[in-house]
């Protein structure tokens, strides 16, 4: 066993890891026809528990591990003022720009925790595909994982299913479906967000109705094809490209490090930690300030993780009164109305109606 290169007699392994040392010992004993000697077995030779069960002498030593393991470095949400200095360095750029798509992108990813351009690759093919499977019938099978012009329905005040053409904006209500992975048929939810209107001009653009208007018309002036990823853009030199992961964690620490210019401000020294899975965090936040229990946001989020819940103890603070307000009518699925003026909302904490969950 070399401990310094990471291999034991030629099994490379992850150094920092125990648990991947004493795997690459155990496929000795079954790459000879051996049982894994790290699970018990019953007298007929099949391990206990089904998958397997540990020794109660190495489930110890894990649990032991897993409670002094090094904490990895969380993500940090997107603050409220982050959000209002994207949506003005939009408002000054293109129609049609990689700024504007970020800006879309990243306000739709609020409401439904989903990255903002997830599955889409800066190289080679634009978007990763649900495979065919052989053994199902799959409605979804050659569709792209990531957002397309379909995953998009809008609905008018009596829910009259309308064309997104002849929507109005300020009164109308969107149903988003996406799906959460690879896992191909059913493997999606379905969701309805209310029209917000509100005379903070910032503030109106997280009306996620108009976001979803922005988002498929500048799809449709620069692409239309269909079955294409809907967060596209224009790039300097006037070509369509689809919006990748690697340029949104570039815009986001671009913007922190100018409205944090101070080098030893808490997220100028956590830069990295801006990065596109805080949308995922930021809508944890505001859906947790909008009165939801953690379990239906983990339910809706589709989050295996527990660090949500560091999250919600760490950062909840992060998320002001007036914006969480503006979240909530979106998400609400009572009459559509005008967002009250701030002196209203710190005299009234209307109820969350839990109802505007469709489910799957």
């Amino acid at each position: 066993m070399d401990i310094a290169d990471g291999t034991i007699l030629g099994k490379r392994v992850a150094v920092p890891s125990v648990k991947n040392y004493l795997r690459a010992a155990a496929e000795f004993a079954t790459d000879d026809n051996y049982p894994d000697p790290r699970y018990r077995y019953d007298f007929h030779g099949n391990r206990i528990g089904g998958t397997g069960e540990y020794f109660p002498a190495l489930k110890t030593l894990y649990n032991t591990l897993e409670k002094w393991k090094k904490e990895k470095a969380e993500g940090l949400p997107l603050t409220v003022d982050m959000l209002r200095a994207l949506i003005t360095q939009a408002k000054s750029s293109h129609i049609h720009s990689e700024i504007g798509c970020i800006r879309d992108s990243t306000l739709l990813g609020i409401y439904t925790g989903s990255r903002c351009s997830e599955y889409c690759k800066g190289k080679g093919t634009p978007f990763s595909k649900v495979p065919e499977n052989p053994q199902t019938i799959d409605s979804f099978a050659n569709w792209p994982i990531a957002f397309t012009v379909d995953d998009f329905q809008f609905l008018s005040r009596d829910l009259t299913v309308l064309h997104w053409s002849k929507v109005d904006p300020s009164n109308a209500k969107v149903r988003i479906r996406f799906r959460f992975d690879k896992g191909g048929k059913g493997n999606f939810s379905k969701r309805t967000f209310a029209a917000v209107n509100t005379n903070d001009k910032i503030l109106q653009y997280f009306c996620p109705v108009r976001t979803c208007l922005r988002v498929i018309s500048r799809w449709h002036a620069i692409n239309g094809k269909k079955l294409t990823p809907v967060f596209c853009y224009l790039n300097s030199q006037g070509s369509p490209q689809y919006l990748a992961d690697q340029r949104i964690n570039i815009c986001y620490r671009e913007l922190v490090a100018e409205l944090y210019p101070d080098k030893s401000h808490l997220f100028h020294l956590r830069l990295k930690d801006f990065r596109t899975h805080s949308v995922r965090i930021t809508a944890c936040l505001l859906l947790t300030a909008s009165g939801l229990p953690e379990h239906i946001i983990e339910f809706k989020l589709r989050w295996a993780s527990k660090a949500w819940k560091t999250y919600l103890r760490e950062h909840l603070d992060t998320i002001q009164l007036q914006t969480n307000m503006v979240f909530r009518q979106a998400i609400s699925t009572g009459s559509l109305q005008h967002a009250k003026p701030e002196s209203e909302i710190l005299s009234e904490e209307p109820p969350f109606d839990s109802s505007t969950d469709d489910g799957n």
